[in-house]
């Protein structure tokens, strides 16, 4: 049975959803025991329904999610609070605004967004875990990190290497500098991949 589930993204990536761009995410794996994780003793794939992976006798590290769970994407939101507008006291999304023409909201960061206010819903069609560099150029695509029409592309393959760089670089910003060296794209830690597919509200309910 799926699990109904939340994922938080910045305004970027919310824009990448909804332009279709973005089918995978990168979460890093962070169990008790680092030094396990830099010694690189931890298995590079997932198998079996649990989508867990033994940890020498640290027991079972478990996805955050499962293929089959359905995500709502908790963005930066604003109830609508404009006198006279047409969605007056109804719900505001930042990634909805560009070049700078706001309304003026109060805006709510993504981890405060109650469900219902959810417009984007995403299946999970696979999990596995790998090293952060490990990621290929389609990858990087998929991840948002270039724009579509932007690739040079032979069949599905992705040529230009400027797509990992692009994506290290996206990475890197969602680092904090007091974790970079463990965490940040030089660190090459391992990672759950994620890959979803958007669905309707509907299809989540």
């Amino acid at each position: 049975m799926s699990r109904l589930l939340p994922i938080l993204y910045n305004t970027p990536m919310v824009r990448a959803l909804l332009d279709g761009v973005k089918t995978e995410t990168r979460r890093l794996i962070k169990p008790g025991n680092h030094t396990i994780l830099r010694g690189g003793t931890f298995p590079g794939a997932l198998d079996g329904p649990k989508y867990g992976v033994e940890l020498d006798n640290h027991g079972v590290l478990v996805a955050p999610y499962q293929k089959g769970d359905i995500l709502y994407v908790r963005e930066t939101w604003a109830e609508n609070t404009i006198p006279h507008s047409s969605n007056y006291a109804g719900i505001e999304y930042r990634a909805d605004y560009y070049g700078g023409k706001e309304p003026i909201l109060r805006w709510r960061p993504s981890i405060h967004m109650p469900k219902e206010a959810a417009r984007i819903f995403l299946r999970v069609t696979d999990v596995r875990a790998e090293r952060l560099q490990d990621i290929k150029s389609a990858d990087c695509v998929s991840e948002g990190a270039v724009k579509r029409p932007d690739m040079t592309k032979r069949g599905d393959l992705v040529l230009h290497s400027r797509y990992r760089m692009e994506f290290a670089d996206l990475w890197d910003s969602t680092i904090a500098p007091a974790v970079m060296a463990d965490h940040g794209w030089g660190a090459n830690p391992w990672v759950w991949v994620i890959c979803f597919e958007r669905i309707g509200k509907e299809e989540a309910s």
